[in-house]
């Protein structure tokens, strides 16, 4: 898939990369993927999709040793 050229009056050249994300990551709402994953899932909505369903899965803790 090719990209879309990025329109004229968006010009970012004298812009800071990262420069919200401290402020960002400080409110709790912004996580990082790993690039890997940022193909799987290429937006908010397939992340909050998969995590839902795992949220699911019905979790079983492991039994202690009897102790004695």
């Amino acid at each position: 898939m090719k990209k879309p050229e990025p329109r004229p009056e968006y010009d970012f050249r004298g812009g800071t990369r990262g420069r919200h994300v401290r402020a960002a990551a400080m409110q709790g709402n912004l996580r990082a993927l790993d690039p890997d994953l940022t193909e799987r899932f290429p937006d908010s909505a397939s992340v909050n999709e998969a995590l839902r369903r795992v949220r699911q899965v019905p979790t079983t803790r492991p039994k202690k040793p009897a102790s004695g």
